[in-house]
């Protein structure tokens, strides 16, 4: 069994989202995260040796939008993201565009993803 700490599989998600929002041409961001140890480090508050690199390639992926912030939100504010888990807990790790799939949704089965 593989254990990464939290802060890096954080980090390496917001990376990933910021990745793939440029792959799709998107010129403004607005990026929110209910974990505040990687919002600091990306916006230079705080600093974990562990995770240099990757906050530092946050902030070159960053730049390359016309506009984008990252903030912190509350758990309690991210309904989303933990909507997001359930679906990917019953479906899979998948990709999609859009709109959020619900679990209550038939588009959770018939929706295309890709892996």
């Amino acid at each position: 069994m593989l254990s990464v700490a939290p802060v890096v599989v954080e980090i390496q998600a917001l990376r990933w989202g910021l990745s793939l929002a440029i792959d799709l041409h998107m010129d403004r961001i607005v990026v929110q995260s209910d974990y505040l140890n990687a919002v600091d480090c990306i916006n230079l508050v705080s600093n974990f040796a562990v995770i240099d690199h990757i906050d530092a390639d946050c902030r070159f992926l960053l730049d390359k939008f016309c506009f984008s912030s990252v903030m912190f939100i509350s758990r309690s504010c991210n309904l989303e993201a933990h909507n997001l888990v359930g679906i990917v807990k019953v479906v899979g790790s998948r990709t999609w565009i859009g709109g959020l799939p619900t679990l209550n949704s038939v588009d959770v089965i018939q929706t295309p993803f890709s892996s």
